[in-house]
């Protein structure tokens, strides 16, 4: 019986050639199934899965001489994709990078910028920004990095409270499509004592620092710094605000349903041909419960016809009126009322760059029509 012979021992640059070789057929040849090894299963896997990042706390307010450790966890954004936020970031992962922390105004704040430690250096207010890069597993592949915020108040001395709670409170539960409403901000010693209160830019006191506002939907509305929520979409949403003073947390959540807008505008334009003209939007919804709500005397509604180089309106022959005007008229014209007085609800004869507006105050479906080629419009009045 004859002997094996062992292979061959190949020079090391041609075995590096050969292990190359085997690679690239793997990865290409094996479109589904992950080869054994690390940097070929990345990149049949593909991109970084991370999504978003958030520092603790959100918002802190020290007193001079005061630390505060600064942290950060990544998120993959599961469950949220697209509409993930602060507030909904998705699932805690972990990435291979390390963070990276900086100070705004090193002379209020100063910050390791490996441990994350923040020192109050002096009174004022700055924030500290943390990094986070997920460092890809293999050459070429694309690396991610993303950052947070934490707004960082520092006051004199050392308060002589215990941060108790934080609520957050407003004059409505609701806003328009495109309205604002602000809320007020109310935060309280342990024994329930009033430390301060805040509302957009008044500040009742300094003690305390802003808090830091999420929207768990920013696709129905949004929230400012300041606490001012803005209507996006009909639907509701929840605003949650958070702080850490002296290394207390407290966090506070108002809920917000927002309604169709209580004002709205048709466009009276050429169609595409050329030859017709139509309202733009075909159909528009708005509520005067809301606008009644919001203080205002009804939703109010404009049409207007454009006259600017990109649209410039009308430009061929409208008849029976003249190149650049036209006809509007309700089928209820009562039912619209006028902004001002002496106007009746009909528009009447609108041409190039005109705009006029009308205020409905009973809700109902209200229909209006051209004279040049009987395109109609609606609108909705809830």
């Amino acid at each position: 019986m004859g002997l094996a012979l062992p292979p061959p021992i190949l020079p090391f640059p041609l075995q590096v050639r050969l292990m190359r070789k085997i690679g690239l057929f793997c990865a290409a040849a094996i479109l589904l199934v992950a080869c054994n090894e690390d940097k070929l299963t990345n990149v049949l896997t593909g991109a970084s899965n991370f999504f978003a990042v958030r520092m603790t706390p959100e918002a802190t307010t020290l007193a001079v001489g005061q630390t505060q450790q600064m942290t950060v966890t990544a998120y993959d954004g599961t469950g949220c994709n697209t509409l993930c936020t602060q507030s909904v970031p998705g699932n805690p992962i972990t990435v291979t990078g390390t963070p990276r922390f900086k100070s705004l105004d090193t002379l209020k704040v100063k910050v390791d910028s490996l441990t994350g430690v923040a020192t109050a250096v002096a009174t004022g207010s700055t924030s500290v920004i943390a990094r986070l890069q997920d460092i890809p597993g293999f050459s070429g592949a694309p690396s991610v990095t993303l950052a947070d915020t934490t707004p960082v108040t520092v006051i004199a001395a050392a308060s002589a409270f215990t941060l108790g709670g934080m609520t957050l409170t407003s004059s409505r539960a609701t806003a328009g499509v495109g309205s604002t409403d602000t809320l007020t901000v109310t935060l309280t010693n342990s024994s329930g004592a009033t430390i301060e209160t805040q509302r957009a830019a008044t500040i009742t006191g300094t003690t305390t620092g802003r808090p830091q506002f999420y929207s768990s939907n920013v696709t129905v509305a949004t929230v400012g710094t300041t606490g001012i929520v803005t209507g996006v979409t009909p639907g509701t949403v929840t605003i949650s605000a958070t702080i850490t003073v002296s290394g207390v947390t407290k966090t506070a959540t108002f809920n917000v349903t927002i309604t169709d807008p209580i004002t709205a505008t048709f466009t009276i334009q050429q169609a595409i041909s050329g030859t017709d003209f139509i309202f733009f939007p075909g159909i528009l919804t708005v509520s005067v419960t809301e606008a009644v709500v919001e203080g205002k005397t009804g939703a109010v509604v404009t049409w207007t016809v454009p006259n600017t180089p990109a649209n410039p309106g009308f430009t061929a022959t409208s008849t029976p009126n003249s190149t650049t005007c036209f006809n509007v008229t309700f089928a209820n014209p009562g039912a619209a009322l006028a902004v001002g007085t002496g106007a009746s609800g009909n528009l009447g004869v609108m041409c190039n760059g005109a705009t006029q507006s009308r205020t409905f105050t009973t809700p109902g479906t209200y229909t209006f029509t051209n004279s040049t080629n009987s395109a109609s419009g609606t609108l909705i009045v809830k």
